[in-house]
């Protein structure tokens, strides 16, 4: 059985798949260098015929170098629904995440592995950096440990500490999968609650150190998060936004009343 899969989750982003599938790829082949094993699941979410061809370009090319490789499409319209579609099929131990227009470094599935194995225990692992690139307001993010001094509850559930491109043992996602995103009604953020949930679970989320996501600022809005960027949505995190029934669902352990 693999060690890893790779979940990456395709929309409308064309041109701009590609790249992200070749840092899948790229990693992969890091990873099985040092000896660990991992697969990729394409996810297809009402996905444009330029995203779908480049997707079976790349299953063609991976299939060539013998890296197992399995493609879904689904028809949620919905970045919650498809990253639990993709979990609920894989038998690894390990799963991650990557989106249609974004990028890994290579290191990230053979450090993020070392990480897990090192710490033990119920973990959430995040890249040490976030580089935003490609739009109007290009920065490096550093992402903050929970042992960290400058970890703050407080400050957690009014500001998202972590995207979605996580790693985590399958278990975890199996039993703490995402909340829809709502945008209709005007929710989103689906990254935002889920962080919250496995918080209040006890389960720590920890860095990885010398790893980075390149995470793409696209004016094209071709991928399902850039569509709920856009849209207005707010978080279901904040006191505001929670209706009494949702309140534990929502807000950590510890919140202030």
């Amino acid at each position: 059985m693999k060690d890893v899969t790779c979940i990456v989750n395709g929309h409308n982003e064309g041109r701009l798949f590609s790249a992200s599938l070749k840092s899948v790829e790229r990693s992969i082949e890091y990873a099985e260098k040092n000896g660990l094993t991992a697969r990729c699941h394409i996810i297809l979410d009402r996905a444009d015929n330029d995203t779908r061809e480049i997707a079976k370009a790349f299953i063609s090319s991976c299939s060539e170098k013998q890296i197992e490789i399995e493609k879904s499409e689904v028809d949620y319209g919905d970045l919650s629904s498809s990253r639990n579609h993709g979990v609920l099929e894989c038998s690894t131990k390990y799963v991650c995440f990557l989106d249609g227009d974004d990028l890994w470094c290579k290191n990230w599935l053979t450090a993020c592995v070392q990480t897990s194995q090192q710490i033990g225990g119920n973990l959430i692992l995040h890249p040490e950096y976030n580089i935003y690139f490609g739009g109007r307001s290009d920065h490096i993010l550093h992402h903050v440990d929970m042992d960290d001094d400058d970890f703050d509850m407080n400050a957690f559930y009014r500001l998202n500490y972590w995207t979605a491109l996580t790693f985590a043992e399958s278990h975890i996602l199996k039993t703490h999968p995402y909340i829809n995103n709502n945008i209709a009604e005007g929710f989103g953020y689906e990254d935002w609650t889920w962080n919250c949930q496995t918080v209040r679970a006890g389960i720590k989320h920890k860095i990885v150190p010398g790893t980075a996501h390149f995470i793409r600022r696209s004016v094209e809005k071709g991928s399902l998060l850039d569509r709920t960027n856009s849209s207005g949505s707010i978080p279901r995190v904040l006191d505001l936004y929670c209706q009494s029934g949702m309140r534990d669902r929502c807000l950590p352990a510890g919140n202030p009343s």
